[in-house]
């Protein structure tokens, strides 16, 4: 089963959560972008599974992150499209959920300096 494509835009320097409610829970799970596995182990993307909760953290993205992520696992599959466009914003933290194929985003600025 296939998620429709959810269209998600985020500013230089932000960091997005990609999250997909899949119908099973621990499943054993491979995140692409365009079409390519991503290395999980490495300092750019963190992969958290939680139940039947699957994200994806990208931090700092840039013009590099843009691009289709996919969530696969088992028989389900859930796609994000990402652009990244504007100016810099690095203190906001954008979220995007995808619960029972329905879209559900939040933003949370913070006025503390970054990290």
């Amino acid at each position: 089963m296939v998620e429709e494509i959810e269209n998600i835009e985020a500013l230089p320097g932000e960091t997005v959560t990609l999250i997909s409610e899949l119908p099973e829970a621990g499943l054993e799970v491979t995140w692409l972008k365009d079409n390519v596995p991503l290395r999980l182990s490495g300092e750019k993307y963190e992969a958290v599974n939680l139940d039947f909760s699957y994200q994806l953290v990208v931090p700092d993205v840039s013009q590099e992150d843009a691009g289709v992520y996919k969530v696969q696992g088992g028989q389900h599959e859930a796609v994000f499209s990402v652009s990244v466009n504007g100016k810099c914003c690095p203190a906001r933290f954008c979220f995007w959920h995808k619960i029972c194929g329905q879209q559900h985003n939040s933003a949370v600025d913070f006025v503390s300096s970054c990290k």
